[in-house]
């Protein structure tokens, strides 16, 4: 999709002109039917006005046609955000576990895994998860002082350690 395009419709959006919006991703649908960045546009724009359930369905397709580099790694953040916002844990987990094989290093991907896990009541794993984000990703002499620690105890957050008698 031609940047000019992305650029318009951010303005659009910024101004919530949904219409416009859709009239012009219409256009670049019949025009390139087989563009997957056109149909992530799409899911973008019901995503920022809180339809998740139709934005799964944009998203899903414009995987399905195929995306590269940003918009490839941000569709599996947004479809595996939204479908955790209609309450589908097991699809957001599949989805963003299915983004960190493609973007393994991925923060934002990695804090949606941690929120998903919570939802499925693995509170533990998703503690585990914002814990080593902290640790590799915090500038705080503070926090850095205890990183070997906090290391170890974001796997054994439930171990209790008590001295041999």
């Amino acid at each position: 999709m031609d940047q000019k395009y992305v650029k318009q419709i951010n303005i659009y959006e910024a101004n919530q002109q949904y219409e416009e919006i859709f009239e012009l991703l219409r256009k670049l649908a019949e025009e390139t039917p087989f563009d997957g960045e056109v149909y992530y546009q799409w899911a973008c724009t019901y995503d920022g006005m809180g339809k998740e359930e139709t934005a799964i369905i944009y998203y899903e397709k414009a995987l399905a046609l195929g995306l590269n580099g940003d918009f490839l790694r941000r569709a599996y953040i947004h479809l595996g955000s939204s479908y955790r916002c209609v309450g589908k844990y097991e699809k957001a987990k599949a989805v963003l576990q299915e983004g960190l094989l493609a973007f393994p290093e991925d923060e934002a991907l990695f804090t949606f895994l941690a929120m998903t896990e919570h939802n499925l009541q693995n509170h533990e794993k998703a503690v585990e998860i914002l814990l080593q984000l902290l640790i590799h990703h915090t500038s705080s002499p503070r926090i850095l002082d205890y990183k070997r620690a906090l290391s170890f105890y974001s796997s054994h957050l439930n171990d209790v350690f008590l001295e041999e008698k």
